[in-house]
């Protein structure tokens, strides 16, 4: 569930828009598959539950960074078109 997680949040550019908190979701996942593989099986499953949160977190940050780009892109457009359409006078 993690794994997927990260991948959702790669998908949504979380690495390049929000790139700390993408890194310490997949460094969490590392250290849940090493907890797991020194057999401490319930801190590997703290680690992953809380590096999905970390990667759902970074998707909706990534998402809405991107959101708010697009905003300025469409206010920035209305503002020359209301510009272009104004009464010249």
């Amino acid at each position: 569930m993690a794994k997927s997680a990260l991948e959702q949040a790669r998908v949504s550019d979380a690495d390049d828009l929000v790139p700390a908190l993408y890194r310490q979701a997949r460094s969490k996942i590392e250290r849940a598959e090493q907890a797991i593989r020194d057999d401490n099986g319930l801190i590997g499953e703290r680690l992953a539950h809380e590096a999905t949160l970390d990667a759902r977190l970074a998707r909706l940050q990534a998402d809405r960074i991107e959101q708010q780009q697009l905003l300025a892109e469409i206010e920035a457009a209305i503002e020359a078109l209301e510009q272009e359409l104004a009464p010249r006078g």
